[in-house]
């Protein structure tokens, strides 16, 4: 069984590899900043979305490419959880 509360310390990596990572994780830096953003969110917000839902994404897709798996499966399955019963939600309260 896998513990999911103390995620498995991500592989080292060599310079080179962690250099080649770095856009990726200013890409993600940005992204958090832009979710957190009040103008930003009051947008997402009028469009039926919802940011911490999108942060937790975020994450665990960050998670992941930081190889931490077992976070990564945590916060993905916790967002897709989230994002299909507010479907199901919407889709019932909505006209047909």
């Amino acid at each position: 069984m896998v513990d999911t509360k103390t995620p498995a310390a991500a592989p080292l990596a060599a310079p080179a590899a962690l250099a080649a990572l770095a856009p990726l994780e200013h890409a993600f830096s940005e992204l958090e900043r832009l979710l957190k953003d009040r103008e930003v969110g009051c947008a997402l917000a009028e469009r039926g979305l919802n940011v911490s839902l999108a942060l937790v994404a975020c994450d665990g897709l960050r998670a992941y490419l930081d190889g931490h798996h077992a976070r990564a499966a945590e916060d993905l399955a916790t967002a897709a959880e989230e994002i299909a019963a507010r479907y199901r939600r919407a889709s019932h309260e909505s006209p047909s």
